[in-house]
């Protein structure tokens, strides 16, 4: 049986009666609670070159999502104003099957780096978005994971900051311009 809500303000008599032990948790873990638990990627990578990235992801919540959303990655340089840039692209990832009974659930893919960009160190980031185009830029509608310190108030959640785009990296490299994933 999975529980997706049930609030103080549901059935009082129950809810005082897990004590505070109980409320913290099911506070806690009510819904789906995604967790990032490792993450694996190259360090560096040429322009035009392919990023392999592995990222594990754990659902500690008591029930799966139930709406669509996409999984986007972000390639961004770290800087403000007008002198940000970023790519980015969606995964062929449902993050639905993020059950609390998959366990680990593994992320594996191979990212085209566009061939333009400009070198220098990145970073990669992680969103979930509304399904509803309305709402997609909206803060308030994005996924929150659990882990601290990696969330953003742009509703991103950094990955790393170092992923280092030079020209002297090794690898096969095409003219695409395009952040994407790709099947090698």
């Amino acid at each position: 049986q999975h529980m997706t809500y049930l609030h103080r303000d549901y059935y009082k008599p129950i809810y005082n009666a897990w004590g505070t032990a109980g409320k913290e948790e099911f506070t806690r873990k009510l819904g789906y609670r995604f967790q990032l638990k490792t993450l694996s990627y190259s360090r560096e990578v040429a322009p035009g070159g392919i990023l392999s990235f592995s990222l594990k992801v754990q659902n500690i919540g008591f029930s799966a999502m139930h709406l669509t959303r996409p999984v986007k990655l972000i390639l961004d340089n770290g800087k403000t104003g007008s002198a940000r840039i970023t790519y980015n692209t969606n995964l062929s990832v449902d993050p639905r099957k993020w059950t609390p009974e998959a366990n680990i659930i593994s992320i594996d893919r191979k990212l085209r780096i566009p061939a333009n960009i400009t070198q220098g160190v990145w970073q990669l980031r992680l969103i979930l978005p509304d399904n509803n185009t309305r709402l997609q830029s909206d803060v308030r509608y994005t996924v929150r994971f659990a882990n601290e310190n990696i969330w953003n108030t742009d509703g991103t959640h950094v990955l790393t900051k170092d992923i280092s785009i030079q020209a002297s990296a090794s690898g096969s490299r095409t003219n695409d311009n395009v952040f994407q994933e790709v099947t090698i």
